[in-house]
């Protein structure tokens, strides 16, 4: 999004919101302590799960179960379709492009959370109070077997597609292009892995739930706690996004993610404290407030952490200033010359025959298609000066 211009980046930020409230609304689950009250808010405040509750009161829930199916196989479909093109060399063909590009913007980057979760249906009410695949199949309100005839026929079928579309979010969370700086330096990271680590996050945040009786929901929110501050922290370290607000916005949503995954320790350690039954739904009365209180923070955990993130860039900035002043003056107090991006002492021959093969090679001798020299006074914007974009030959993605 370097050159997107405001609506675009609103319209990204506006995505990303819709992506954490359904990360918090999965987070936010009963078997970690948190009251029905205050489970409520967050699926009221979750888009998502407004538009799947108003339209499961029309159709059965087990048809978004249908649907993430279809689309999960359209995607996986698509993307080995590319592959073929690709390997085949067809690259005028760009429609199945143009899908995968949607499927993963949709998939991947906005609705994982909620589409994992509805592959999930048919073993869902192992770890939630939602109606089961099984009370269809049966006619019986409370059943909940996933793994017995003919439950287990769709159950099979569900996880390796589960599996699968995981992989696919996990790989073209790697592989995303966008978000990706196109910095030419050889060892320069490759931000894709902050997303592959969000992805990865939530891959947890979703699955965990289901495991959190046999290791204790306080080691589940341990577990959220420092994975978390580990995709916080290479967010910090690498700022994925070219603009900086997106940046900003982006750190504040892990601050808001951070919160909850301490607010879920605190509340599953005092939980644990009290020895109280996971499905009860009665608790003490100080607990609700308490509740509210950790919810209400999390305004405070976003503006921290679009602070912090906005410190680290301006710190960047400031440093990359003081290289590029201190660069322009030994490149004006230089008494050689520059040729061809090449600087060549004086009395060195200028001919291109005297510099290195090693320099073509790299981009810096006579093969590079662009040279330093050549935009000497010419004003470059924010963009250029971070970035160098005409190496095109050297794009290391």
């Amino acid at each position: 999004v370097f050159d997107a211009g405001p609506a675009v980046i609103r319209k990204v930020i506006f995505l990303l919101f819709i992506d954490v409230l359904q990360v918090l609304r999965v987070m936010c689950s009963f078997r970690y302590g948190w009251t029905p009250d205050t489970t409520q808010i967050f699926k009221d405040t979750d888009l998502v799960y407004l538009f799947t509750h108003l339209v499961a009161k029309l159709i059965p829930r087990y048809s978004f179960f249908i649907l993430a199916a279809i689309l999960v196989l359209v995607a996986l479909m698509d993307s080995y379709y590319v592959v073929k093109l690709f390997a085949a060399g067809h690259v005028q063909t760009m429609w199945p492009v143009k899908v995968l590009r949607f499927l993963v913007g949709a998939l991947v980057t906005t609705f994982f959370s909620s589409v994992i979760k509805w592959l999930l249906i048919p073993v869902e009410c192992l770890a939630s109070k939602e109606k089961s695949l099984s009370s269809f199949i049966h006619n019986e309100e409370d059943r909940c077997t996933p793994w017995d005839l003919p439950e287990l026929l769709i159950t099979i079928p569900t996880i390796l597609l589960s599996v699968c579309y995981m992989a696919f979010a996990l790989g073209t969370s790697y592989l995303a292009f966008e978000i990706n700086p196109l910095s030419r330096h050889p060892r320069a990271m490759y931000t894709g892995r902050v997303e592959m680590l969000f992805t990865s996050n939530k891959i947890a945040v979703t699955l965990l739930v289901y495991f959190s009786e046999l290791i204790t929901p306080v080691a589940v929110a341990v577990i959220f706690f420092l994975w978390t501050y580990t995709v916080f922290h290479k967010h910090l370290t690498v700022l994925p996004f070219h603009s900086n607000v997106t940046n900003n916005v982006r750190g504040g949503i892990y601050g808001m993610v951070l919160w909850m995954s301490f607010s879920t320790l605190v509340v599953a350690s005092l939980k644990t404290s009290r020895g109280d039954s996971w499905d009860s739904d009665e608790h003490p009365a100080w607990l609700q407030p308490l509740q509210y209180a950790l919810v209400g923070a999390i305004v405070l955990a976003f503006a921290a952490g679009y602070a912090v993130t906005s410190m680290v860039q301006y710190k960047c900035g400031r440093s990359i200033g003081r290289l590029r002043g201190d660069f322009e003056r030994q490149r004006v107090d230089m008494s050689g010359s520059i040729v061809d991006g090449n600087y060549l002492s004086p009395g060195m021959d200028a001919t291109p025959r005297a510099i290195s093969p090693m320099l073509s090679r790299t981009g810096f001798g006579p093969a590079a298609s662009t040279s330093y020299a050549g935009r000497v006074g010419v004003k470059r914007g924010a963009f250029d000066k971070f970035f160098d974009t005409d190496w095109e030959s050297r794009r290391r993605f």
